[in-house]
């Protein structure tokens, strides 16, 4: 990779900036809107109460990096709306990051520019830019050490690209995978060749980031007390999933990952004018790599096909498939395309005056990129995420009116047992009393006992229980807490309001 002086640097800083204040301005008006139930808030308190007394059962899979990384800051500031902050922050990283993979190898900036538009207007990256999206964090630790790839002759760029190796790897396990691809690519590029070198011993620096699987498990067992603790978790939600839906059939995959790009990109068929579009212009964009970058392709397409292949193994052996686990491959969609642009604008270079033909160009990849996200920008952003933020804040605002309401009404050295439902999540209340001991999800213990589970709660005998659920609950989960309440001696209602009741039974 060329080494970027202060002018080749600045045009994606402040682009990356720019973006950066875009996404952060929804934050500053609507606060803090990660979703019910979310695997964000869940690690976040995974790490705010690591190694004291974290709840056994699962809330969402535990992920170290995340448990880190968003545990501190939440210990730092005391408040979710910094760990919102930093997806903001994460999501300027990517496009800055892109910008240092593309170089100067496609003429003008317009490739920066066209990849900065995208992730700012496209629905699935505006969501997790915003709404917070793991995927997002697990992309730019593989594009920084991407970016870092270029140039392993020195030692740091070695040292950054094995950081963010690791850093990546216990992000999501798919990157176990991605990541020995990755170092599988750098040795054969360096010693397959007939005029390889001798070995170096920094190389044994790789090494490192292959260790991190082990790292994983040996965090789980640390924090959890099970080597295999988040395994048996997705294990655990993928039988409940099944006892819904059916069992997981391979054939089921290649629609799954269809459905993820389709709905990714907002589209309607293979055979419609903008799908049809972003593989034409994604094809231009990778034959254009393939010509000027050969081996950063080849390490781009490592993470690409190296998750299709993990979550595939995962699906097969009755691992959940969610279509967000695919977030890498929709942004190298989205760089593809953003190439792709950049190379067909080319055609004005023939053009005889300067400036008309850089007027051109501009203009071409502004009416390409439109074509591309414009309809899904204004539907699925404009008329329905947006919307859904101010929502969010607004139902944020009364789960933590009650969340805020428990704790307060627990004595001090009491140890009560909390049982609570998505609306009122065992997350925000374990940071708000700071331990997740005795904190259950309902939703989770009712599938349990469907599945035959005779441990799935300890014994009530003599402790107080907070029920903490919204009145609308149904079915199951309305007889699962009224059996509580109804061997209660005493009742006591300490939270009734906006449809979200806390009741505390005395045993």
């Amino acid at each position: 990779m060329k080494e970027w002086n202060i002018r080749q640097n600045l045009i994606p800083m402040v682009i990356s900036l720019i973006c950066c204040v875009y996404f952060a301005s929804f934050l500053v008006k609507f606060g803090e809107v990660f979703g019910r139930g979310s695997d964000v808030v869940s690690n976040t308190a995974y790490g705010r109460t690591m190694f004291g007394d974290v709840y056994r059962a699962g809330w969402s899979v535990p992920k170290p990096s995340q448990m880190i990384l968003f545990g501190l800051t939440h210990r730092i500031t005391g408040s979710l709306w910094f760990v919102n902050v930093l997806f903001a922050v994460a999501a300027a990283l990517l496009i800055y990051f892109a910008c240092r993979i593309m170089v100067r190898n496609y003429g003008t900036p317009i490739s920066y520019l066209v990849f900065a538009a995208l992730v700012v207007m496209t629905p699935f990256s505006f969501g997790a830019a915003v709404g917070g999206g793991s995927g997002l964090l697990n992309t730019l630790f593989i594009f920084i050490a991407l970016a870092y790839m270029g140039n392993l002759s020195r030692l740091k760029n070695r040292i950054l690209v094995i950081v963010f190796l690791c850093a990546a790897s216990l992000t999501r396990p798919d990157n176990w995978l991605n990541t020995y691809l990755i170092i599988f690519c750098v040795f054969a590029l360096k010693y397959l060749p007939k005029s390889r070198p001798k070995f170096g011993k920094s190389d044994l620096l790789f090494l490192i980031p292959l260790t991190m699987p082990l790292a994983w498990h040996l965090m789980d067992y640390a924090v959890f007390g099970n080597l295999f603790y988040g395994r048996w978790l997705a294990q655990r939600f993928a039988i409940e999933y099944a006892t819904k839906h059916g069992a997981f059939e391979w054939h089921n995959y290649p629609k799954l990952v269809k459905s993820g790009f389709f709905h990714a990109f907002q589209l309607s068929s293979w055979l419609s004018v903008r799908a049809i579009t972003l593989i034409v212009l994604s094809l231009v964009g990778i034959v254009a790599m393939f010509i000027k970058q050969r081996r950063m392709l080849l390490f781009l397409a490592c993470p690409f096909f190296g998750t299709i292949a993990f979550y595939f193994a995962a699906y097969v052996n009755e691992m959940l498939f969610m279509s967000r686990f695919l977030y890498y491959n929709y942004v190298f969609v989205i760089l593809a395309v953003s190439i792709g642009i950049a190379q067909l604008s080319s055609f004005a270079l023939y053009m005889p005056v300067k400036y008309l033909r850089n007027a051109v160009r501009v203009t071409f990849a502004c009416a390409l990129v439109l074509f591309v996200v414009y309809t899904p920008f204004k539907t699925r952003v404009m008329k329905s995420l947006i919307p859904g933020l101010e929502a969010r804040a607004v139902v944020l605002e009364k789960e933590n009116r009650a969340v805020r309401t428990l704790a307060e009404d627990i004595k001090p050295g009491d140890k009560p047992i909390i049982l609570t439902t998505l609306y009122i999540a065992c997350s925000r209340i374990a940071l708000e009393i700071g331990t997740g001991k005795d904190v259950y999800l309902v939703e989770r213990l009712v599938g349990l006992k469907r599945l035959g589970a005779k441990d799935y709660l300890p014994d009530l005998a003599g402790r107080t229980v907070y029920l903490a659920y919204h009145k609308s609950v149904s079915g199951s989960m309305r007889d699962f807490i009224q059996r509580i309440e109804k061997n209660a001696k005493e009742v006591e209602t300490i939270f009734d309001r906006d449809g979200l009741a806390i009741h505390r039974c005395s045993r």
